[in-house]
């Protein structure tokens, strides 16, 4: 009887998910994602807050009177800048070492030069090294043994463009000259300076914690620290500032704690400076509905530079290491004359942040690491978000648990027709066989029956998944290991890196495109053995297909756990197509999810990813799009994936060749077959 009530649950569970799967999983993938948008309305989401009270933002006054010191050094480091350009081309964009350590010295801090060098993977056949120099300055903190550190840091650009970092560079001078005053420092503080941007700092901080690549070579540091806690990077171009744009996004979508981005826009706006995120301040009236959209596009905004995994900044690759950082970028926005600061206000803040940090106690670790931030003021945490989420991945494993029981029962109606009923079986069943009981009792006996049929079915379903599972990998494989065939061979018919490695990517597409057309495929992978009946096949592919969902939601949850909002992109647009059924009998739906499925292979999302983002950042006076446009960003985009993977190790490039690539791959085969 417990069998027998075992296998009616088994049966309504089969019946039900079988009837009513489609529209579970519609339901589910609705309400999950309008729940992950709703997240940027305020009545979803939370004000911030300090979870370390030890940092005491804002709580003393502020002693920074040196900004006429930083406009000083600012026009000094221009005058210098433009010296060493007409003197030499070669200077152009370097380092003025000995200004800089001259004026360390004169600020009476230690000041050290690192030279390093460096090459690109897409170089590697030439071996060509490019060289760089850093120059840092430590002030000794006079309470403590030099134990733990902070840093302030800035890239340097010289070009006379928007990008150029010189006004940041004179404030760091007038801050080091500033902290050089005072004497309540527990931690020592290391003013940075380096070239090539993320490629020097990639330098130093291989160097200062003695981790080293066969890209880039940093050279010894001649005096170290303590331990850095936290860091913070200037990009300043002007000494005429509207608002300052915190840069939070790192590498593989990596935050920094919110504690420090809390105490960043707290300092802020004590000194009546706005703090925006992706250059939009927050919305005036969050709960009204402009408010919610404005929020909104905040939010994608930053959940799209945090899914292409990309650092945002400098501060980026200090998160590697367990420090947390952030850039702050100052602009001047259009129509905004009348709150307009400089370096007094800015060196304000800055000051009020390092007092901060020197009250630390231990390193961050209370607050938030993994968090949506739909303005400055307001926050998603991960407790928050991963619900939605959650509910939207779940119609991978509702199709996936259907399809699994729907071939179970097929392989147990099959068992059952392969078995000759006994001649008491056959009159307990003359009997009573209208009743739903003796059905079931005639299926309860031959549940442990199992057959040649059975065993030949099992190995079938295996044999059918193994193979075309690890045709797919092998793809993958292809595809990653392969990045460095494609490079050399550019090389050797004089085109470009970038168009070697995009064209042989898209040829392994086009090759899996027609793969199921050709005959050898259809001899190799669709051949069934002769004693195999078409309901055997159909089980096949539906245990295949069972399986590449449970892998496609294990491999969306992982992704979830390490980058969020990669995930909910590729949830967002996989999810839908995947679940639903193969047709069969209407050829036109069959070339339409063809289509669809095409479209939302790696290489044409790469297109799509890179054309949205050209029109988003477009210049409303700029020339309009053009295809010769789209494709130079195209190839330049996936360069800088596969430069970013070998110098900053950024795992966008490997996690989609060599995860979403295969299963792309293997939903195609299942398509077709």
């Amino acid at each position: 009887m417990a069998l027998l009530s075992s296998r009616k649950s088994y049966d309504k569970v089969a019946g039900f998910l079988h009837r009513y799967d489609n529209m579970l999983c519609f339901v589910c993938f609705v309400v999950g994602t309008c729940w992950f948008l709703l997240l940027a309305y305020s009545d979803l989401n939370a004000y911030t807050y300090f979870s370390e009270n030890a940092l005491l933002p804002g709580l003393v006054e502020s002693e920074f009177y040196h900004g006429h010191q930083a406009a000083q050094y600012y026009q000094a480091l221009k005058d210098e800048v433009k010296k060493r350009k007409s003197s030499s081309e070669e200077l152009r964009n370097r380092i003025p070492m000995s200004w800089m350590l001259d004026k360390f010295a004169e600020i009476g801090l230690d000041g050290y030069s690192q030279n390093y060098s460096f090459r690109y993977p897409h170089e590697a056949h030439n071996e060509v090294y490019h060289r760089g120099s850093n120059v840092y300055g430590i002030l000794r903190a006079p309470r403590t043994a030099g134990t733990e550190a902070v840093v302030l840091s800035a890239p340097f650009r010289s070009d006379p463009f928007e990008d150029n970092t010189l006004a940041g560079v004179a404030l760091m001078l007038s801050l080091a000259k500033a902290f050089r005053e005072r004497t309540y420092w527990a931690k020592d503080i290391i003013f940075l300076l380096v070239e090539d941007d993320m490629i020097g700092m990639q330098a130093w901080l291989a160097a200062y914690h003695h981790i080293y690549s066969e890209y880039i070579v940093p050279g010894e540091l001649s005096a170290k620290s303590g331990s850095v806690q936290a860091a913070i990077n200037l990009e300043i171009g002007t000494d005429k500032i509207s608002h300052v744009d915190l840069s939070i996004e790192g590498l593989n979508g990596q935050l920094p704690n919110l504690d420090l981005v809390n105490t960043v826009a707290r300092l802020c706006r004590r000194e009546r400076v706005i703090p925006t995120l992706h250059k939009r301040s927050d919305a005036y009236a969050p709960d009204s509905w402009n408010g919610f959209l404005h929020s909104l596009k905040t939010m994608l905004l930053l959940m799209s530079q945090l899914a292409s995994g990309s650092p945002s900044g400098s501060h980026s690759l200090f998160h590697r290491y367990s420090v947390e950082a952030v850039t702050l970028r100052s602009f001047k926005m259009k129509g905004s004359k009348n709150s307009v600061f400089g370096f007094s206000e800015m060196g304000r803040v800055i000051e009020g942040v390092f007092r901060s940090l020197n009250n630390l106690l231990e390193r961050f670790h209370q607050s938030f690491f993994f968090y949506i931030l739909p303005s400055v003021e307001r926050y998603a945490s991960i407790g928050v978000y991963m619900p939605p989420f959650g509910i939207l991945t779940l119609p991978v494993i509702i199709k996936a648990l259907s399809l699994w029981l729907s071939c179970h029962v097929v392989a147990h109606e099959s068992g059952s027709e392969g078995t000759v009923p006994s001649a008491e079986e056959e009159k307990a069943t003359d009997a009573a066989a209208t009743t739903f009981e003796s059905i079931q009792h005639q299926n309860e006996q031959n549940l442990p029956t199992v057959d040649d049929k059975t065993d030949f079915s099992s190995l079938s379903q295996l044999y059918q998944c193994n193979r075309y599972i690890l045709v797919s990998v092998f793809f993958g494989v292809v595809a990653f290991y392969g990045g460095n065939v494609f490079i050399v061979s550019s090389g050797q018919i004089n085109t470009s890196a970038s168009v070697g490695l995009t064209v042989g990517l898209i040829v392994l597409h086009l090759i899996i495109l027609v793969s199921p057309f050709l005959p050898f495929w259809k001899y190799i992978m669709c051949s069934q053995p002769a004693v195999s009946s078409k309901q055997d096949r159909v089980s096949d592919m539906h245990v295949l297909k069972s399986v590449a969902l449970l892998a496609y939601g294990v491999l969306l949850g992982i992704t979830a756990v390490i980058n969020i909002s990669l995930g909910f992109f590729i949830a967002v647009i996989y999810v839908p197509l995947l679940v639903c059924g193969e047709p069969k009998s209407y050829r036109l739906l069959k070339l339409v999810k063809g289509l669809a499925l095409l479209l939302i292979s790696p290489a044409c999302l790469c297109c799509i990813a890179v054309t949205l983002h050209a029109l988003i950042s477009q210049k409303p006076s700029s020339v309009p799009l053009s295809v010769d446009a789209v494709v130079t960003a195209v190839k330049d985009a996936v360069m800088l994936s596969f430069v970013q993977l070998h110098l900053l190790n950024n795992w966008t490039y490997c996690l989609i060749l060599l995860a979403y690539f295969p299963c792309w791959a293997l939903f195609w085969f299942i398509m077709w077959h």
